[in-house]
């Protein structure tokens, strides 16, 4: 091969090695931020599996303290068996999550016996613990 057609070739493989590294870094970058965004569904899903098998003391502890400080388990139990679907339902499908700094706005259906309900559940991350700030089913709020 002449000495052209050589450096030519060593610079296309540098170039696709280099092209080839920024798209491993971008697609890194985009799988962190929606590890970061996904974080708090888990913790939604738990809350409304512990309320569905009436572990009231275990959901009470996923709300935040300041919901903690003025309401006691009796209270909140009462709470939510008056907002519909959120002890009989049977699943929940987030269908949108938005973070702004760390209150993460998830929102989607309810499936419960009657019917798909609209929820939206407000979750504040601190530190590294997850806490329900409010949940909305169908408008109707539990605070």
């Amino acid at each position: 091969m002449a000495q052209g057609q050589t450096n030519w070739l060593k610079v296309a493989g540098i170039g696709c090695g280099i092209l080839a590294l920024i798209g491993l870094l971008c697609g890194f970058g985009i799988f962190m931020c929606a590890q970061k965004i996904m974080e708090a569904k888990p913790h939604a899903h738990a809350f409304l599996g512990e309320l569905r098998s009436g572990d009231f003391q275990s959901a009470y502890q996923r709300m935040e303290g300041s919901y903690q400080a003025t309401n006691d388990v009796a209270a909140f139990q009462a709470r939510v068996q008056a907002v519909p679907g959120l002890t009989t339902s049977t699943d929940a499908t987030f269908t949108s999550i938005n973070v702004n700094n760390a209150t993460h706005d998830l929102t989607g259906t309810l499936e419960t016996p009657t019917g798909p309900m609209q929820i939206r559940m407000l979750i504040m991350k601190s530190g590294d613990n997850f806490y329900v700030s409010n949940v909305f089913v169908s408008g109707v709020p539990l605070r």
